[in-house]
């Protein structure tokens, strides 16, 4: 009975430390979009507009490296979509602590289940034409 108690501990801290990170995870996230946009606006203040042509929306950062460089020099466009891969990266850490807890609790048709899970994300998102 006592070790009953005990998992039951464990794994209402690791719901606990999940939902922490989870809720710091969107939250930071938020304000990293929500800076990204005050940067942007603020350094294309007074913008021409021309409503006679149209030019498709760049397409600068569409990859983590051109993030990267996009940061290095401050650019609000890059800045927000740091913002969201981190909204992105939070399904991933769900993943992430569901494995390390279903490990914890030694269910290994679980683990291997999120294993799957994690390995179809990262093939998806290093290869084309995997999904």
């Amino acid at each position: 009975m006592e070790q009953q108690f005990k998992k039951n501990d464990t794994d209402k801290n690791m719901q606990y430390a999940l939902a922490n990170v989870m809720r710091i995870g969107v939250w930071l996230a938020t304000a990293t979009i929500v800076l990204g946009g005050v940067v942007f606006l603020y350094s294309k203040a007074n913008p021409k507009v021309l409503f006679d042509v149209f030019k498709p929306q760049d397409t600068t950062y569409i990859s983590v490296p051109t993030i990267l460089n996009g940061l290095t020099i401050g650019d609000g466009l890059a800045i927000v979509q740091l913002g969201v891969l981190l909204l992105i990266f939070m399904p991933i850490i769900r993943v992430i602590f569901a494995v390390v807890s279903f490990l914890k609790e030694k269910d290994y048709l679980y683990v291997t289940i999120g294993t799957l899970v994690l390995l179809i994300i990262f093939l998806s998102s290093h290869f084309e034409g995997v999904h």
